[in-house]
């Protein structure tokens, strides 16, 4: 039968050489076994069309050293590898200006592999219980599209060294194994990624630069994850339901328009950008997290109808910009930004409407310089805590606040220095209850040379309030109202200037209790039960 096949293919051949310059089309059935296939490759010429038609083809393990293209007519082509022989890998590229499509490929090890090449273009292939699919090394301008992967327990598409590769079209169903690895490549570009019902559904980029990973879609999947290690200029966009997000010792990454139950985790990594980001029916904690990484942007974040611990944190990390955060019916345990041990962190324009934090909204540990402006609460709750707290930081500033609480309290900073607090106002539902017995606009704890100015406060226990040692600090221009007490001075302060505010319809305007060197002057009062008490 061999012998037969070998001299139609002589004829064949022969037949060819006598035709136009024009590519020749090989024909393949599946009576033809991997040697003769093999050996019908052999006489090819660069561009000629090796076509398979349908049927199983069993136990191919082809190798390719010129520019041809392999196709089918149509998706009935199988090549299949035994179970007891599935280290086999079904085509092996080893030239340039490969095209292959219309391919199906089960139970092998290694689907395709191209090695060395350049110009390599598939299409239109399918992978079902392979380890892995596609196998692209040291290759260049390599284009894969139209591709469906389907029980698979090992690597969908694998990229290693290898520079301008294209991912297009990528459908992972009912797999065990990561979906895409990108590892010590260059503009690799992955487009249009779906995953259903899935496990350990990944995409992954080590030791990498300039990728992009643009539509990735993870619907009913588990481990669901983008990862990003050691790699430069990585940009995500349009990521849905992924389990998380993760930077790591990478510079220059960008995320952008991602929805869903998502967590972003940046470690060791500096100028990452953050923007876009939906939080709609979201549970759980740490949904955006920065550790030791430096000049970091977080723009564009929502939260609808979600909760659970804490939101954002930000530890030892320095420069990060959080900018435009809004929120509605939210409820987090917690609080919504957490800042430890970092400098120069400015959060900026953030809105939240019927909202409810069982502890703080916004706090700062230990942390130096930073910058808080353009904060709106309206109808929310901070039920145990304070809408901002600070606690033993340097040269903080809080400005043009609005806060509009039915519970809780406004702002609180514990053992600071050099904090300022300007243009914030500060309003509570006048709840005669024990949570307003507990209230304050703005507390200060031990804290030194704080400025007050232009601060509006009414409806608390006490509207502002001096705890411990808060020497140096300075009020002026500020209306406190409806308060017990607008102003209290507690035992053991002393250099507090009280200068040009407005206290009006407290039971107390001022109330100092056994402190010393208190300065009040241009102060206004207005129907308070007593203007001045000093104990």
């Amino acid at each position: 039968m061999i012998k037969k096949e070998i001299i139609c293919l002589i004829l064949v051949i022969t037949l060819l050489s006598c035709s136009t310059v024009s590519a020749a089309t090989y024909t393949v059935n599946d009576n033809m076994n991997n040697d003769f296939i093999q050996m019908m490759i052999g006489f090819m010429s660069s561009g000629d069309v090796l076509n398979f038609l349908d049927g199983v083809y069993n136990d191919l393990n082809l190798v390719v050293n010129k520019a041809i293209n392999i196709t089918a007519n149509s998706g009935g082509v199988i090549f299949q590898s035994a179970w007891y022989n599935n280290d086999l890998t079904g085509l092996t590229i080893n030239s340039n200006d490969v095209n292959i499509s219309n391919i199906n490929f089960d139970n092998y090890f290694t689907g395709i592999s191209v090695n060395s090449s350049n110009n390599t273009k598939i299409t239109n292939t399918s992978y079902s219980n392979t380890n892995t699919g596609i196998l692209v090394n040291n290759s260049k301008d390599t284009k894969i599209t139209d591709t469906n992967f389907t029980n698979n327990y090992g690597n969908g598409i694998s990229v290693n060294s290898s520079n301008n590769t294209e991912i297009t079209n990528t459908e992972f169903v009912n797999n065990w194994g990561d979906g895409i690895s990108v590892n010590s490549s260059d503009n690799t570009k992955i487009s249009n990624t779906n995953f259903t019902n899935s496990y350990n559904s990944k995409i992954s980029v080590d030791n990498s630069d300039n990728t992009e990973i643009t539509n990735t879609n993870f619907e009913d999947s588990y481990h669901s994850e983008i990862s990003i290690d050691s790699s430069k200029n990585t940009k995500i966009t349009n990521t849905t339901n992924s389990e998380k997000i993760s930077v790591n010792k990478s510079k220059n990454t960008k995320i952008t328009n991602t929805k869903g139950p998502v967590r972003i985790s940046v470690d060791k990594s500096n100028n990452t950008e953050i923007r876009n980001t939906n939080f709609t029916n979201v549970g759980g904690s740490n949904l955006i997290v920065f550790n030791n990484s430096n000049n970091n942007y977080i723009n564009n974040t929502y939260f609808y109808d979600s909760g659970g611990g804490q939101a954002i944190n930000i530890y030892n990390s320095n420069e990060t910009y959080i900018t435009n955060t809004y929120g509605f019916n939210t409820h987090f345990e917690r609080y919504l930004i957490g800042i430890y041990s970092s400098n120069s962190n400015h959060i900026t324009n953030t809105f939240f409407y019927d909202s409810f934090f069982t502890d703080d909204f916004i706090v700062i540990y230990g942390s130096n310089d930073n910058y808080i402006t353009n904060t709106t609460i309206n109808s929310s709750e901070t039920l145990n805590g304070n809408v901002i707290s600070i606690y033993e930081g340097i040269n903080n500033y809080i400005s043009n606040a609005l806060f509009n609480l039915d519970y809780g309290s406004g702002i609180s900073i514990y053992g600071g220095f050099n904090t300022s607090i300007y243009n914030v106002t500060i309003n509570r539902a006048p709840n005669d209850d024990w949570y307003y017995w507990h209230s304050t606009g703005i507390s200060l704890y031990d804290s030194i040379n704080t400025t007050i100015n232009l601060a509006t406060i009414s409806n608390f226990r006490q509207g502002i309030a001096f705890n411990g040692d808060c020497s140096g600090a300075v009020i002026s221009n500020s209306t406190l109202a409806n308060a017990y007490s607008g102003i209290l001075v507690s035992p053991g302060n002393q250099h507090i200037r009280i200068v040009s505010n407005l206290l009006a319809n407290n039971f107390i305007g001022i109330l100092i209790q056994q402190s010393f060197n208190v300065t009040m002057s241009s102060n206004t009062y207005y129907n308070n039960e007593e203007d001045i008490v000093i104990e």
